[in-house]
């Protein structure tokens, strides 16, 4: 099973029970991204994202019919102003 590989060879906290059926496999990461997008986000929902932002998650979102709100970035990260504002 892969919960018990993943718990004996990598040493992740699973225990045997309820927290196996939490593992999902996935082809890549676009593809856990799409999931995640898919399960949690309704059409008209806001998704704030900072600039730049991965282009993967961007197509996958406004499929979606997420409105994206976008913050400007400097080298320290998200600019409170700019989080301010989109607020």
């Amino acid at each position: 099973m892969l919960g018990e590989r993943l718990r004996k060879r990598d040493g992740i906290a699973l225990t045997k029970g309820e927290e196996y059926k939490e593992v999902i496999i996935t082809t890549g990461s676009q593809q856990a991204v799409h999931g995640i997008i898919d399960a949690m986000v309704n059409p008209g929902d806001v998704i704030i994202v900072p600039m730049p932002v991965y282009l993967g998650f961007l197509g996958s979102a406004i499929k979606s019919g997420a409105k994206i709100v976008s913050i400007p970035t400097d080298n320290q990260g998200i600019i409170p102003e700019g989080l301010n504002r989109a607020l």
